[in-house]
This record gives C-alpha cells, structure tokens and sequence, in this order.
C-alpha cells in the first residue's frame, strides 16, 4: 500500500477537533498481531468491536538494501584500513589504518542510514486500510540527539508532534507532545525512575518481569491516564484515560501515543 503523504503536499495546518465516535471513550485495548511481516494492531473498545486497524509497513526490501549496502560498507571499509595498514610502516601505518577505515565505516553507517525508509503508522477505520483515520510519520533520519514524528488526520492536517531524546532514553523513556505552534502540551513517560532503572541494570531474571507501563501528564506533571502491558502471551495494552473525564488529551493522539509507545520503543 502506498504512502498517504506520496501524492499529498505537506501542510501544516491544524486539524479540527474529532467527531469521529471512534475516539468518543476513555478507555482503549491495544493487540498486536502475530507471525506478520508489517506490524499489525487492532484497537477494541470496552467490547470486542475493533475501533482501529493499525499498521506499521515493514519496507523489508528498503531495509535489506540499507543494511546490506552498510555491511558492504563496513567490511569494505575494514580491508581498506588494513590494506592502508599494511602499507605504510611503523605506527603511522597502524594511524592511518585506523582513520581510514573508521572514516569509511562512518560513511557507511550514513549511507544506510540515508537509504533506509522513513517509520510511519497508519490507522484505518477498515481491515483492508483504504480508510485512513490517522497518519504518524518520522519527520527525518538525521535529527540527532532527538526521534520525531509528526501526527496528522485523514486529511493530512496536524494533530501534533511527538518528540524524544535518545539519549534520555538510556535512563528512562520519555516523549513529549507538541502542538502545531512548538509548545508542549504533554508529557508521556516510564512510570517512575525506580521502575525505569530497574528495568536496565537490574538482573534479567528480575527485569524480565517489570512491564514497561507509562504515564500519560499535562507538562507540569499532572496526571491524565497510564498505558499498561497486559500479562498475555501477545503484546497487550490498555490505555487507560479515565483521569481525564474533560478529555483535555485529545484521545486521537493518545491512542496514536500508544501505538508509537510499543513499535516506536521496539519494545
């Protein structure tokens, strides 16, 4: 299935509040799919009716092309600084081995990276997708130190922005909710620092039992709903907005949060 963005121009204007009975609720039930190429979700409502099909395309051939022309790369690069090794003597060989191939390592992470696909989500009201609800796409590959990804409705207008810092992410997993003007509005992140921590550095035969729960706040902290793992032998969640009767959270882009929660996490 093509892209929704292909062949609309991009625009940033800002997306009217929801009518759409879907999003008419505080809580929602998160099941992924298994044995899938793409990753599949469904999103239930209090019942068994399915209120969303989701999926994130898996762009497999794009990223055996990106990861083989890195590996090329790397090993290309790897005999090259050997090969310069080699020729020039003493410990100035050994230098410029070391800089002419890490320099070319590096230039073959890049290309990788570069040929790679943009992540994207779409969200259907049907199971064939041919009725977008919602569109989540990573706004670039080099945007280091942060992850971005831009939330628009079915008619490519701006819902908002999730940003995270990668490196903020190595103690505790943490996004923040943009409005179209750059001001922050939300706050999602691990449930608290004990859990997060525990979660990294203590033994996995421990860890393995912390689920990764998080906490959905108003940006001076006040809290709105939780997403939660269920116990099952599929990925599960609950997205629980109870918190929030006056629905301050715009429960489209909280269900589009939780998506990008488990496949943007890779958890």
């Amino acid at each position: 299935m093509p892209s929704p963005l292909a062949s609309q121009p991009r625009t940033f204007a800002q997306a009217p509040p929801s009518t759409d009975p879907r999003f008419d609720r505080d809580r929602f039930f998160l099941k992924q799919k298994l044995l899938s190429i793409n990753e599949n979700y469904k999103v239930h409502g209090d019942g068994d009716e399915v209120l969303l099909h989701v999926r994130r395309p898996a762009k497999f051939f794009q990223n055996l092309m990106a990861t083989g022309v890195a590996a090329v790369g790397i090993l290309v690069a790897v005999m090259v600084g050997v090969g310069v090794g080699f020729t020039v003597s003493g410990v100035a060989g050994v230098i410029a081995g070391l800089v002419v191939g890490l320099a070319l390592g590096a230039a073959a992470v890049i290309a990788g990276i570069a040929l790679s696909p943009l992540r994207e989500l779409l969200f259907c009201r049907d199971e064939r997708l041919s009725d977008l609800a919602l569109h989540v796409s990573q706004d670039g590959k080099f945007q280091f130190p942060y992850a971005v990804f831009t939330l628009r409705d079915s008619n490519q207008a701006v819902l908002c922005t999730f940003r995270k810092h990668v490196l903020w992410d190595i103690l505790r997993r943490r996004w923040t909710v943009e409005s179209v003007d750059g001001m922050q509005r939300w706050l999602v992140q691990e449930d608290s620092w004990m859990f997060a921590l525990l979660r990294r550095f203590a033994p996995d035969l421990i860890a393995v039992f912390l689920r990764t729960n998080f906490i959905f706040s108003t940006s001076d902290g006040k809290k709105l709903g939780e997403f939660n793992r269920k116990l099952s032998f599929r990925d599960s969640y609950v997205l629980d907005m109870t918190a929030d009767p006056q629905r301050s959270f715009d429960r489209r882009i909280a269900v589009a949060m939780g998506v990008l929660l488990d496949t943007g996490e890779r958890r």
